[in-house]
């Protein structure tokens, strides 16, 4: 009976441990399962998420490009599109297969200016003014000599369009600047042209005339402050009319303008002061590049050029000509002759001789034989500072006067801070010898333009004027 008890209760203890350890086991098992779902459950949703951020991510791509595909298309000119940017020189819009081309240009020069001469011969009336402080004038003016002239100046600012019509040859250029008495916008150049062939280029419209060298210089890339008084005297300077260039693409440049006369700038039909006018030059490059022509700079390892050149002009007076008397028509041929020659190490010098024959028509008025001589040298030191020197000796042959010859000398420095595009110069001019008439078929060289106004003698007193700019191109 004992031994049956004993196995019954073993057989029990043994059922009651195993369903012991099977609850226990089942209670894990249910626990490692809820943690599975638990982390399942994360996954799902990062996986869920990740995927929402990508969609998004694509959405937002494709929004994108397809606002800038309608931004260029909206903003093209052409089907193909537009590009625009800056090549180192200027700004630009262009279309993408070339055939549209529209570049801008600007200049700003900012000068200082001090003019002295003692004694000067030039009076400048002085007001008078009653017991209250008011100007009198009803009162005889006083004169009193004005032995010194300074201030600032805006000397230049112009903006310039060029470029090409699209799907045509067709070139244009558009210049305008700012009249630096009062600030006025002109038309300064308007050209529009086209290559005949690889050698001929024709064009017309309001441009310089094809006769003196350094006018033809642009004024953002002069030696000086400003060009020479010689140049001045004789340049023709604008006038409208037809251009034929030539190029033989080597060493030989020429060109053949069809105009309106010296100076004509913008003249409607019928007020033109020549019955015809016609001007020519020629270019020969003895060595190095016809880039180094552009300017009077000789920058340091650039090949050794040098050029020579020549040039006449002559126009037939018309009845509506007042340059020489009120009632005259008169006949004026000029000509000149010039060289240059740089080299890489920084050296540059240029000359130039140039004539000009007034021959009017007019009882009591004689011919005039005017000449003039220009050189001038540099040495551009590691293209940051150029010393400069220049020497002018000019023959007015002013029948009004004994005294018509005029010499002076220049020298000066430049500074380079971005080579031409900023540019801080300085210089003296100094007219030791001499009386200012004026070439109706040029400019004066007493003039605001060239800092020399309100002289007009120097044969007792020197006449010393400070030049100071700051040129900005962009």
């Amino acid at each position: 009976m004992l031994k049956r008890i004993l196995r019954m209760s073993i057989c029990a203890g043994i059922v009651l441990s195993s369903t012991t350890m099977a609850v226990a086991e089942d209670t894990d098992l249910r626990a490692e399962l809820v943690q599975i779902k638990a982390q399942l459950a994360q996954v799902q949703s990062a996986q869920s998420a990740a995927w929402l951020n990508e969609r998004r991510a694509e959405e937002i791509k494709g929004l994108i490009r397809e606002v800038l595909a309608d931004a260029d298309t909206r903003a093209s000119l052409l089907q193909d599109g537009l590009t625009a940017g800056h090549d180192g020189q200027h700004f630009f819009l262009k279309s993408n297969d070339g055939a549209f081309v529209l570049k801008i240009a600007g200049q700003i020069q900012l000068r200082a200016l001090w003019d002295f001469q003692s004694d000067r011969d030039v009076t400048v009336s002085q007001a008078s003014f009653d017991d209250d402080g008011l100007q009198d004038r009803s009162a005889s003016s006083d004169s009193a000599v004005d032995e010194d002239d300074h201030g600032f100046q805006v000397r230049r600012a112009k903006i310039r369009f060029f470029g090409n019509v699209p799907g045509s040859k067709i070139d244009y250029l558009l210049q305008l600047a700012t009249d630096r008495n009062d600030g006025n916008v002109f038309m300064e150049d308007i050209i529009v042209g086209r290559a005949i062939n690889d050698n001929w280029y024709i064009s017309g419209g309001k441009q310089k005339i094809p006769f003196l060298r350094e006018a033809l210089t642009s004024s953002s890339k002069l030696l000086a402050v400003e060009r020479g008084l010689v140049t001045e005297f004789f340049t023709l300077d604008r006038a409208e009319g037809v251009q034929f260039d030539y190029s033989n693409n080597d060493n030989v440049k020429a060109s053949f303008s069809l105009n309106d006369g010296a100076d004509s700038e913008t003249t409607d039909i019928g007020a033109d002061e020549v019955e015809y006018a016609v001007t020519a030059r020629g270019d020969y490059k003895i060595m190095g590049d016809w880039g180094a022509q552009d300017d009077q700079t000789a920058w340091q390892g650039q090949d050794d050029a040098a050029f020579i050149g020549a040039a006449v002009h002559y126009q037939a007076g018309d009845g509506s000509n007042s340059d020489v008397s009120s009632s005259a028509i008169a006949n004026y041929l000029a000509w000149t002759v010039d060289g240059s020659y740089e080299n890489g190490n920084g050296a540059s010098v240029f000359a130039s001789f140039t004539g000009g024959h007034i021959e009017p028509d007019a009882s009591g008025a004689g011919d005039r034989d005017m000449y003039g001589f220009l050189v001038q040298g540099a040495y551009n030191i590691d293209d940051k500072w150029q010393p400069f020197v220049r020497w002018e000796w000019l023959d007015q042959d002013d029948p009004t006067t004994a005294e018509d010859t005029v010499q002076a000398f220049t020298f000066g420095v430049n500074r380079y801070v971005r080579g031409h595009n900023v540019k801080v110069s300085a210089d003296v001019v100094w007219i030791y010898d001499g009386v200012s008439s004026p070439n109706p078929f040029g400019n004066s060289i007493s003039s605001t333009g060239l800092g020399t106004s309100g002289w007009g003698s120097a044969e007792e007193d020197d006449v010393i004027i400070l030049r100071t700019q700051v040129q900005v191109l962009f």
